[in-house]
């Protein structure tokens, strides 16, 4: 309803006029009718005049940052700042709440979409937060012991019944804070469950969804087929849209919203992530930064104000994180849905990562409900990065081998119970591996999450990282040889999925499966190169047609047509059945999706029920045995893992298991370390200058050579320490690493164009330890 009609010309070309001559006042705007964005400039009264009448009359209120009366509301909070006069933002308030358009005008989003609400519903809102009693809102929300929540309260506690007694809509328990995790060992089935792409997404609002007050005041429960959203809620839900939560001097009005929502029960939560879902990021994304932006300055103002300050015993950042969970679940709700959604590292903050205590966090968490004075952040997953995460399993593997460790034994046998020691040749590293963690397997598995020590059959080297890295390199390498047949290779794709004709025995999967815990658990990048299914797969998570579109577009790309197809005659023009035929050493195989598949032809009814059995064939089916397996062998490290059952989805999996893409060896130089060099040396500046001209295959070749692994940590290069070490002056010997250190050997070269020569011809060969 927000039409050019309903807003007054002139207002609108106000507006435009203050946007082009004094911007937005947003440091990030990127409209280009706008003073703020970096890319344009102010314009002069006179062309911006002219131009705001053009803009007004094309455009409506489309191409406006703000809506006018928040203008006016901000401008009158300034000179409220200013000189102390509280007169112009009252008049202001009064001018915003004093008729439902106003409402309607301020509370409209910034990006030019409509807002959610119809006129029915905006009126019962406004109704809800104008008739706090005693007829003087206003008044009441200048006041210091009144607020807009404070209407909100009111408004809630005439539908006790709508909150307690209506059905929630459906939405999965994953979106709620994840719990702590029960002092006994968990099982799987114990994990939330989560969303699958076959979930409904959420009927969008409209007027056939409003509640009115009577039917709802009653404490009528509406069809649980049409779950109705309560007038409280939104109410409440429009007043998180309030323009006046823009200035910080309305901090305590919005920390009125976030207790309120703190003491919600589930049910009012569920319609608040129903409503925030049908938001489109460009709507979503303000809200999500009003919210960090309060959790931001209350962190950092109350840990200035405190010497040791402990963000776990803060109850108003733990309100505040109830409400951004909210809507990180209302974004994954869409992401998981097929919509557009924001990143999920909208939903980080910097501040809270930096008073992130991983001990203090997950001791927390795992007594949970003992206290009632502190939370921990696990409750808010979404918070932790891959770096947190993988702190957060240190402290599971410290504490399980702190209950567990046998001190006699270790005295007895010496340092070396303390660790996961192998001892395999390379020639026949896959049966030596499997032969000597199965034994280790079968006598205490929680061994298999010691730190891994690794040595090579007839090679030196004490392993102090590096020759375990390398261990890992060689056994994956024999792994996913095509020759060995136990994976097929994309080669469009570069990525790796389960061979459903392999003749390995469940046990190399098994294995596998071991493997990639065991490094889990040791901190050890992989040159996995798995499609996101696999570790949806591993998280119990449905997988579908997007994620074999990853793996093999062509065959997606085939079955996309197969849906679009509009014609009667799609039997003959793709010419399918409901089975499958391939070719399995020479031999055809015909494999039904159903009974008498091979009979059944395609048509325009069952195409969709076709390529649902036909993605299940492929990703699920056909590699059952194999992925069983697999699973297994993962399981046998990490399946009593608290960690990653309620706190690593598969993202973050992917993530802790194979890094980041992102090679900017820049970030090695600040942490960078020197023994016999020092920063200013004229080689070590023209060593940064090579590394930082080289492309991207030299630099994973870098970091192979120098860390045992081309791929980048989940922390970032930042995290790690390169150590540059002189190794006698000039001379034309190559350069060499130790990389159970991250150390870089350089003689000391008299040239750059030396330097670059003998570095670029010495990454390539980066494994054997021989060297050393």
């Amino acid at each position: 309803f927000f039409l050019m009609a309903e807003i007054a010309l002139r207002e609108t070309i106000k507006g435009y006029f203050q946007q082009l001559t004094e911007g937005c006042g947003r440091a990030s705007c990127r409209n280009q009718h706008c003073a703020s964005n970096p890319l344009s400039t102010k314009k002069d009264p006179k062309e911006a005049a002219l131009e705001s009448f053009r803009l007004a009359q094309q455009f409506g209120i489309t191409r406006l940052c703000m809506r006018p009366l928040i203008l006016e509301l901000k401008q009158a909070v300034a000179r409220f700042n200013s000189d102390g006069t509280e007169e112009d933002v009252r008049a202001a308030i009064q001018h915003i709440f004093s008729t439902i358009d106003g409402v309607a005008l301020a509370f409209s989003r910034t990006t030019g979409t409509e807002f959610s609400l119809d006129q029915q519903m905006l009126t019962d809102a406004y109704n809800l937060i104008t008739q706090t009693g005693d007829g003087r809102f206003v008044d009441n929300l200048m006041s210091a012991t009144a607020s807009l929540a404070q209407a909100t309260k009111v408004a809630l506690s005439r539908w006790p019944a709508s909150l307690a007694g209506t059905p929630a809509p459906s939405v999965p328990q994953s979106h709620a804070p994840t719990p702590a995790p029960a002092t006994s060992t968990p099982t799987p089935a114990s994990t939330p469950a989560p969303v699958h792409s076959s979930t409904p997404a959420p009927a969008p609002v409209s007027s056939t969804t409003s509640v009115s007050p009577v039917s709802t005041a009653e404490g009528a429960t509406p069809s649980s087929e049409s779950p109705s959203i309560p007038p409280a809620l939104v109410a409440l839900a429009v007043l998180f849209e309030n323009p006046l939560f823009i200035d910080s001097i309305f901090a305590d009005l919005f920390y009125e919203l976030f207790r309120i929502v703190k003491t919600l029960p589930a049910s009012a939560h569920s319609y608040l992530i129903k409503w925030w879902a049908e938001h489109i990021p460009v709507e979503l994304e303000p809200l999500v930064s009003r919210v960090q932006q309060y959790v931001t300055i209350h962190v950092l103002t109350a840990a200035a104000a405190t010497e040791r300050y402990l963000i776990n015993v803060d109850m108003n950042v733990e309100m505040t994180l109830v409400t951004l969970s909210l809507l990180h679940s209302a974004n994954s709700a869409r992401a998981q849905d097929g919509r557009p959604a924001l990143d999920p590292a909208a939903f980080r903050n910097d501040a809270v990562e930096e008073h992130f205590q991983p001990r203090v966090n997950y001791e927390l968490w795992r007594r949970a409900g003992v206290s009632t004075r502190h939370f921990s952040l696990c409750q808010f997953p979404f918070l932790l990065s891959a770096k947190d995460l993988s702190l957060m399993l240190s402290e599971e593997n410290h504490e399980g081998h702190v209950e567990h460790a046998n001190q006699l034994e270790a005295l007895l046998y010496g340092r070396e119970i303390m660790y996961l020691a192998l001892v395999v040749s390379r020639e026949q590293v896959i049966r030596d591996t499997m032969t000597q963690l199965g034994a280790i397997a079968r006598e205490d598995p929680r061994a298999l999450r010691k730190k891994l020590r690794v040595k090579f059959i007839g090679e030196e080297g004490v392993d102090e990282g590096g020759v375990q890295k390398e261990f890992f390199q060689v056994i994956f390498r024999n792994l996913f040889d095509p020759d060995y047949g136990m994976f097929l290779y994309n080669t469009d794709t570069r990525l790796h999925w389960f061979n459903r004709s392999s003749l390995e025995s469940p046990g190399e999967f098994q294995l596998l499966g071991t493997i990639i815990g065991i490094a889990l658990y040791n901190n050890v990048i992989l040159d996995l190169h798995f499609p996101k299914a696999v570790y949806k797969k591993l998280k119990g998570q449905a997988v579908g047609l997007a994620e074999l579109r990853e793996f093999d577009p062509a065959l997606g790309q085939g079955l996309d047509a197969l849906l679009a197809y509009p014609g009667d005659d799609i039997a003959d023009v793709f010419g399918w059945h409901f089975c499958i035929e391939y070719d399995e050493f020479g031999v055809t195989k015909t494999v039904d999706f159903c009974e008498n598949g091979r009979d059944i032809p395609l048509t325009q009814a069952n195409k969709h029920e076709f390529v649902r059995l036909y993605t299940k064939y492929i990703l699920e089916d056909s590699i059952v045995t194999q992925f069983e397996a697999f699973r297994a062998g993962f399981n046998r490290v990490v399946g009593d893992s608290r960690v990653v059952s309620a706190l690593v989805g598969p993202t973050e999996l992917e993530l802790l298991l194979i890094g980041t893409l992102d090679l900017d060896l820049m970030q090695l130089r600040a942490r960078a370390a020197y023994d016999g060099f020092h920063p200013d040396s004229p080689l070590i500046k023209w060593l940064w200058e090579i590394l930082g001209s080289m492309t991207d295959t030299e630099k994973r070749q870098f970091l192979a050579f120098t860390t045992g692994s081309e791929r980048v940590p989940a922390g970032g290069l930042a995290g790690l320490r390169l150590v540059v070490v002189k190794q006698g002056g000039d001379s034309d010997r190559l350069p060499s690493a130790h990389t159970c250190f991250n150390a870089l050997m350089l003689p000391a070269y008299s040239t750059k164009e030396k330097l670059a020569r003998l570095l670029r011809l010495a990454i390539p060969h980066s494994e054997g330890f021989g060297m050393f």
